[in-house]
């Protein structure tokens, strides 16, 4: 009889994801599995701590998780098995506070943005200590987006200094500003409207544009090295984005702007972008991969179920992921679980 009632559960959970699947061949459903489980201790009797991100070193493909909680880096195996820990909480040389981003340069090391000491920390992609980038006058604490250029500079979107995007040299210096915000409100170029409706993920596509995904809007913004917009790409219908659209515009001379969180993450992978998102209210227990050519155009949807998993609330705001080799496995740090999940493909 339990038999019974468990088919029944999951035919209702499933059958209209896999009527869709059957009609729509771009559409696939994933399962996972635990990469990393809360209860797996390492190296000096460790374990994960408030995992926030989960990034594959290009270069070693080695799996380096960022634990907030620990304040350092994790560097596994792509089969899970622990390697080492670089970062300890602190101000000096290899010390970190309150990490909250890494990435990559062309040569595999890694950058390390600390909220806390306003800098970024850099190490070779063994973990070896290499220098520090001081953010002079940068006085940035929150998340913000960033990409190492073909120069080795920082192109970062500081939204509050009126240009999507800014170029930070290896001395922590703004060269470079691009592409000037919209003014959804005319009356002050500082005003919150502006400044929150230019929170953007950047990118450099392989024509070398400049790409930008509009945080509170689904929109794409096209930019040429000069700074110029080439042009604006609505791409809420291929998000499936039924809802109403809270346009800024309405926003202007409020006290307080409502925003709708259209992506969790992005990320550019082999000339495609892979966009995170949740799912409906009717499909509470799973979350979309919308991907979509360089031109924008969709190409498939990946279902992420996780019934069995017990999501964080951190589902509402902030969700980082990792696309992993041509397979296109998927990994997704649990914040408040001190775990890692991984979602593959069996077909």
């Amino acid at each position: 009889m339990k038999i019974l009632i468990v088919t029944v559960f999951v035919f209702i959970l499933f059958f209209p994801l896999l009527a869709e699947s059957q009609t729509k061949p771009s559409q696939y459903i994933f399962t996972y599995d635990k990469f990393i489980s809360y209860d797996y201790v390492f190296g000096n009797n460790e374990a994960l701590n408030k995992p926030s991100m989960i990034k594959q070193n290009p270069v070693s493909k080695e799996m380096i998780v960022l634990d907030e909680g620990n304040d350092c880096l994790y560097f596994f195996t792509e089969n899970g098995k622990y390697l080492r820990r670089i970062g300890r909480p602190g101000q000096g040389p290899g010390d970190m506070l309150k990490i909250i981003n890494i990435d990559f340069d062309k040569d595999g090391n890694i950058y390390v943005y600390e909220s806390g000491n306003f800098r970024f920390s850099v190490f070779s992609k063994e973990g070896k200590y290499i220098d520090i980038i001081l953010l002079n006058n940068i006085r940035y604490g929150t998340y913000f987006s960033y990409f190492f250029t073909d120069n080795n500079e920082i192109a970062a979107n500081l939204f509050t200094r009126g240009f999507y995007i800014s170029i930070i040299s290896k001395k922590g210096e703004i060269v470079k500003q691009i592409g000037e915000i919209v003014k959804y409100d005319k009356s002050s170029a500082e005003s919150l409207v502006n400044r929150i409706y230019a929170k953007s993920f950047i990118f450099v596509d392989n024509k070398n544009n400049y790409v930008v995904f509009l945080k509170w809007l689904p929109i794409v913004k096209m930019i040429d090295v000069s700074g110029k917009v080439i042009k604006d790409i609505d791409i809420h219908e291929e998000l499936e984005i039924k809802d109403k659209i809270l346009k800024p515009e309405e926003m202007v001379g409020s006290q307080f702007v409502t925003t709708k969180d259209y992506y969790l993450d992005i990320i550019y992978r082999n000339n495609r972008y892979y966009i995170l998102t949740n799912a409906p209210k009717s499909q509470e227990n799973i979350l979309f991969v919308y991907v979509l050519d360089t031109d924008f155009k969709f190409i498939k949807k990946l279902y992420l179920p996780f019934k069995e998993i017990d999501f964080p609330e951190k589902k509402e705001s902030d969700v980082y992921f990792d696309v992993v080799s041509e397979k296109e496995n998927i990994f997704i740090p649990l914040y408040y679980n001190a775990e890692v999940v991984k979602f593959f493909n069996n077909k």
